[in-house]
């Protein structure tokens, strides 16, 4: 039953949509300076953002769309419900002692889904709905080392939830099966840090990373309805265990190509391979529910991505982007818990000035998931599984 726990967390619940502006040009940003977002990014170039006061807050609407289909004969197919979701991220920055410390605090959420499966589909003995939300707390601060240099860090405080619900194969005299539910809370700890390199007035390099961060659950339980004859096989109660939510390192350049034209690129390696094993502690244990200690063999990944934004003009900049994201998934583990595929996206956005100081962000992306056959060797399940999403964002940013 915990199994499904496993992959909780694969990427298809990893949410890169913590700036606006950015998520306009391929969500790059290591070596951007936009605004009080780039904490987020690198936190090491809030230092060179232009005004000492920023501020920024944005929220995106995500409308995903995931599909399977049997391996054979191939005829049978379902869709998963997956609900649309609202990540949103607040931060803010302010610069002291002689511009040389910067701080800055931000609020984001880079994890966070929820998807049902239809309650009598072929799959529904390994899972029927599952849930997650994740929020992280940033406070950060910079040092500009010198005008063209500048290093940062941050304390990373993470707090959420989740929610698993699956049938038994066990059914009562009326052949109805039994159902199983976990649900929990917890927190966790990490930290970030970057730098940030201004070669030229041209040219920008970057480097960050931010850590694992172990999710303990403190506050869970496992509910099991079962026939009656079973009860005493499968009892109710609390569990504790935990979730290890995967590091990231980034490298980044940008490069002022003209007046109007920006150009970035960011890399992504994220090490999904800390994910190594999942424990999960019942309360109750009897011959037939036992504590889980399952080994897992996710493998490290990795994102590429370009960008760039375009000055039409004093009031207006426009943007365009694309990224190429890699399952972490082999495809023996694969499953409808978060059936995770690599991904191209392709993405849009535009700023408008207001004010001097004040802007409007939005952002589009168009998610497409590469189609993907697969063959899971721990249940047997099999099949094919394909996926589309479509993302709008708005953001306002304000500085002085």
């Amino acid at each position: 039953m915990i199994s499904a726990v496993s992959t909780v967390k694969a990427g298809g619940f990893q949410v890169n949509l913590q700036g606006q502006k950015q998520a306009g040009m391929g969500h790059t940003g290591t070596c951007l300076t936009y605004d009080a977002s780039s904490l987020f990014f690198n936190p090491g170039s809030i230092s060179f953002l232009k005004d000492r006061y920023n501020f920024s807050v944005g929220g995106s609407y995500i409308v995903p769309s995931t599909y399977y289909q049997e391996k054979s004969p191939g005829v049978y197919n379902e869709r998963m419900v997956v609900f649309p979701s609202t990540p949103f991220s607040v931060y803010g920055t302010a610069r002291f002692l002689q511009d040389k410390i910067t701080f800055g605090i931000g609020v984001y959420t880079p994890f966070g889904s929820r998807g049902i499966w239809d309650d009598q589909w072929k799959g529904r003995f390994i899972i029927q709905e599952i849930a997650l939300k994740m929020i992280y707390v940033q406070p950060t601060l910079s040092w500009k080392v010198s005008d063209k240099l500048a290093i940062g860090g941050g304390f990373i405080y993470s707090f959420g939830d989740f929610y698993l619900r699956k049938s038994l194969p066990l059914q009562d005299s009326e052949g109805n099966y039994g159902t199983a539910e976990i649900k929990g809370s917890g927190t966790g700890y990490g930290y970030s840090g970057g730098i940030f390199y201004k070669v030229n007035e041209k040219l920008a390099i970057g480097l960050s990373y931010r850590s694992a961060v172990t999710m303990n659950l403190s506050q869970g339980n496992a509910v099991f309805e079962v026939p009656s004859y079973l009860e005493a096989s499968f009892p109710s109660g609390n569990l504790t265990g935990s979730l290890k939510l995967p590091g990231t390192a980034s490298a980044g350049l940008s490069y002022q190509y003209s007046e109007k034209l920006l150009l970035a690129f960011d890399f992504n390696y994220v090490q999904w391979s800390s994910y190594d094993t999942l424990s999960i502690d019942l309360e109750n244990n009897t011959e037939k529910l036992e504590d889980i200690n399952s080994p897992k063999l996710f493998k490290d990944s990795y994102i590429i991505r370009i960008g760039g934004q375009y000055n039409v003009s004093q009031s207006l900049n426009i943007r365009l982007g694309t990224y190429f994201d890699k399952s972490p998934v082999p495809d023996d583990l694969l499953g409808p818990e978060t059936p995770d595929m690599s991904k191209l996206a392709f993405t849009s956005g535009m700023s408008y000035l207001i004010k001097k100081r004040l802007s409007i962000d939005l952002s589009f992306l168009w998610i497409e998931g590469l189609k993907r056959n697969f063959e899971n060797t721990e249940t047997g399940f099999a099949g094919t599984f394909k996926s589309r999403g479509f993302v709008s964002g708005i953001g306002v940013s304000f500085s002085f």
